[in-house]
């Protein structure tokens, strides 16, 4: 997946709301499948801790 289209990186606004036209996905699928992660056993863990 190429991401020359993404925002990533690049300067933008700082928006005053929550606005989820912004967000972009990033597929990870394809990647994890060239290492061999293909059946969902990760060797890693984690989540995501979100603050406003």
């Amino acid at each position: 997946m190429a991401l020359d289209n993404a925002p990533l990186g690049k300067t933008s606004d700082y928006p005053d709301r929550y606005d989820p036209a912004l967000l972009f996905p990033v597929a990870r699928e394809e990647n994890r499948r060239r290492i061999g992660l293909e059946d969902g056993r990760w060797p890693w863990f984690g989540g995501d801790l979100w603050q406003a």
